[in-house]
């Protein structure tokens, strides 16, 4: 928590559920706070989504810049865009 406090996050969302499901409800009320274009960090992609195609499909539906601190993926960065579309590839 502090990490993504420290980088700036407005609101922090905190589910306790598995990542299988996106019926998760700080997922979903993450998703109905983020407008267009609000970037949005996760510790992990997979803890963000089930899965990298769930992960590439949520990030394509809401258009927002996604960042993981774990694999240093930042879909705001020109270069961190063609790593999600070389993963998005390979998904």
């Amino acid at each position: 928590m502090d990490a993504f406090t420290a980088a700036g996050c407005r609101k922090i969302f905190a589910d306790r559920k598995s990542g299988k499901t996106a019926l998760r409800p700080e997922l979903l009320a993450c998703h109905a706070f983020l407008d267009a274009g609000d970037p949005s960090s996760s510790p992990r992609s997979t803890a963000t989504a089930g899965s990298l195609q769930d992960l590439i499909n949520m990030v394509a539906e809401l258009r927002y810049g996604f960042t993981s601190r774990h694999e240093n993926l930042d879909t705001t960065t020109s270069g961190g865009r063609r790593v999600f579309h070389i993963f998005a590839a390979l998904a």
